[in-house]
């Protein structure tokens, strides 16, 4: 789950300065998949800690207020 954390904190910092409209799209493969996570790995509790955990849009709002605080719409999608 570290990986996944530090995926989401890179993809806030990539929103708030805008780097993520210069990324070149990446086709996914799922012949390279390592592991695909199937219903049975997971059980009420362990859902209900992810939910508990989960972030808010008033959570991921402050956090792209913190990495750089610009107007985040791009230009090119007014």
């Amino acid at each position: 789950m570290t990986a996944v954390h530090a995926a989401h904190t890179g993809l806030i910092e990539s929103i708030a300065d805008g780097s993520i409209f210069e990324m070149e799209e990446v086709p996914q493969q799922s012949e390279l998949e390592i592991r695909y996570t199937r219903n049975a790995d997971f059980s009420e509790e362990i859902a209900g800690e992810y939910l508990d955990r989960a972030l808010s849009a008033e959570r991921i709002e402050q956090s792209l207020q913190n990495a750089g605080g610009r107007d985040l719409v791009h230009p090119k999608y007014y």
